[in-house]
């Protein structure tokens, strides 16, 4: 059976910013449903091993994060999530379990794009990495 290196998977269209960069379209917005999520998973483990957790909105702001982390982890699924980090910090605890998450990447495009202050938000970003990591 052929394997896919990544499935995105778009959790949510949500987002907390409006960049340039994404596309505004009409659909419904919404935050994916625990048990839709798992038939995805139970159909698509077989498939690859890495689920890419962004598409369109800001994973961060699922509610059921945590539960979706864990129904990846039970399968054996790897977990990647993109995010514009601003909610980095206020979900770090959650992100630095042990075997939840792979990797984060930080959107800093999105800094830009909504006129945040850059230095003060890197510094936020840099100080929830290290967090994350121990330091």
């Amino acid at each position: 059976m052929k394997k896919f290196n990544r499935i995105y998977v778009e959790i949510t269209n949500i987002c907390n910013l409006k960049c340039e960069f994404c596309i505004n379209d009409t659909r419904k917005k919404e935050f994916m449903d625990i048990k839709k999520f798992k038939v995805i998973i139970s159909k698509i483990k077989d498939y690859t091993n890495l689920v890419m957790l962004h598409i369109k909105g800001e994973p961060l702001m699922h509610p059921k994060l945590e539960e979706i982390l864990d129904v990846c982890f039970n399968n054996h699924i790897l977990v990647n999530i993109t995010t514009n980090a601003t909610l980095l910090d206020e979900k770090i605890e959650l992100l630095k379990k042990p075997k939840l998450v792979r990797q984060i990447n930080l959107s800093m495009h999105s800094i830009s794009q909504n006129n945040l202050p850059i230095i003060e938000s890197t510094s936020r970003i840099v100080d929830a990495i290290n967090n994350k990591i121990g330091k």
